[in-house]
């Protein structure tokens, strides 16, 4: 949307308005938080917390639900967890045809 003003004749662009608009938005910024998640739970993995400490646990339980299918179709890479980086990769070409629509 395009407005001017009544005291100058300067262009604003103003951001589309409307429901879809916030729903994408919002689908945006779920993505991003859930990518800081994923580095969380690399990060957790390189520091080797136990699996009974509470901020172990909730991580895993919202990034293993995708990264386990991702682990399973991934040939054996000797020790390497390529899943996290194969789905950060996936979250922003989602990402991208997310805000490609807008």
């Amino acid at each position: 949307m395009v407005m001017f003003t009544e005291s100058r004749m300067d262009l604003q662009v103003l951001p589309p308005t409307g429901s879809r608009y916030h729903e994408e938005m919002l689908l945006l910024t779920i993505i991003d938080m859930y990518s800081f998640v994923v580095f969380g739970a690399v990060i957790i993995s390189w520091m080797r917390l136990p699996h009974n400490n509470p901020i172990s646990q909730f991580v895993t339980s919202l990034t293993e639900p995708l990264l386990d299918p991702i682990r399973r179709m991934l040939p054996d890479m000797g020790g390497l967890d390529f899943s996290p980086m194969i789905l950060l990769i996936g979250l922003q070409m989602v990402k991208g045809v997310i805000a490609g629509a807008l």
